[in-house]
C-alpha cells in the first residue's frame, strides 16, 4: 500500500527518501541506472542479476522458512543490520559492484526455475506466437467469456460473490495488492508500444489497426 510508505516518511520527517508509484515507471530502468540495489526477498534481484547488476539481499528474519531460494542464490546476502551496513560500505569505499558468481548448484537451481534461462525470451516467445494461425477471430474465440464486455461483467459477478459469502480480510487485501502491481495495460500504453515497433520495423503508424482480440491478448495488424 503506497499510502502507508507516504505516512511513514511524513511521521518521520525522512527528506531523502523519494516514494515511486510502482507503475510510473520500469522498475528495470531504477535498476540499470543504479550502482547495485537493496531488497529484501524481492523478485527485483533477479532483474538485477539479469541485467548484470549486484543486488543485495537483506534477511533480518530469524525465521529460516521466510528466505526465499531464487533471490537468495542469485545475491550478496545480510542478515543482521552490521553485516548490512558493512557490505555497502565496501562495495562503495572500494567500487566493487561485480554480480555474486555463482556455483554449479545455484546455476542449476536458476535453470530449474527460469527454463530459458540461457535463451533469449523473445526468440522462445516468437516460435510460439508463428504458430498461431487466426483465419476468422469471430470464430476463434476461446470461451464464452472471450468477449471484453463479458469478462469484465464475469470479474465483478465473481468479486460481488466473494464479498458475500467470502467475507475474508486477506483475500480482499489480496485483490487490492494484485490490483495494484497490475493494474492491466490501457489504451494509450498500448498505442505507445504499437509507434516503439512502427519506428524499429519503419512502418506508418497510421498504417496499423489495432484490435483488443481477447482480454489480455492485443493485435497489431498492418493494413497494407
Amino acid at each position: 500500500n503506497f499510502d502507508y510508505w507516504k505516512i511513514f516518511k511524513e511521521k518521520n520527517r525522512i527528506n531523502n527518501l523519494i516514494i515511486v508509484s510502482v507503475n510510473e515507471y520500469n522498475t528495470n530502468s531504477f535498476i540499470l541506472g543504479s550502482k547495485f540495489i537493496l531488497a529484501s526477498n524481492c523478485t527485483t534481484l533477479l532483474e538485477a542479476f539479469l541485467l548484470e547488476k549486484l543486488g543485495i539481499n537483506f534477511l533480518p528474519y530469524d525465521n529460516k522458512k521466510t528466505h526465499y531460494e531464487l533471490p537468495k542464490i542469485i545475491s550478496t546476502n545480510c542478515f543482521n543490520r552490521s553485516s548490512l551496513e558493512t557490505e555497502i560500505k565496501n562495495r562503495l569505499m572500494k567500487k566493487d559492484y561485480s554480480i555474486k558468481k555463482l556455483s554449479n548448484d545455484e546455476k542449476r537451481i536458476l535453470k530449474y526455475t527460469i527454463a530459458n534461462f540461457e535463451n533469449n525470451s523473445v526468440d522462445e516467445i516468437l516460435k510460439v506466437v508463428k504458430t498461431f494461425l487466426i483465419q476468422d477471430e469471430s470464430k476463434d474465440k476461446f470461451s464464452f467469456f472471450s468477449s471484453m464486455k463479458m469478462y469484465v461483467l464475469k470479474e465483478r459477478v465473481i468479486s460481488l460473490i466473494n464479498s458475500i459469502f467470502r467475507p475474508d480480510k486477506f483475500l480482499k487485501s489480496k485483490q487490492i495488492y494484485r490490483n495494484q502491481k497490475n493494474p492491466g495495460v490501457n489504451k494509450d500504453e498500448v498505442i505507445k508500444i504499437a509507434e516503439k515497433i512502427c519506428k524499429i520495423e519503419n512502418i506508418d503508424i497510421k498504417k496499423i489497426n489495432i484490435k483488443n482480440l481477447y482480454p489480455g491478448l492485443i493485435k497489431l495488424e498492418n493494413n497494407e
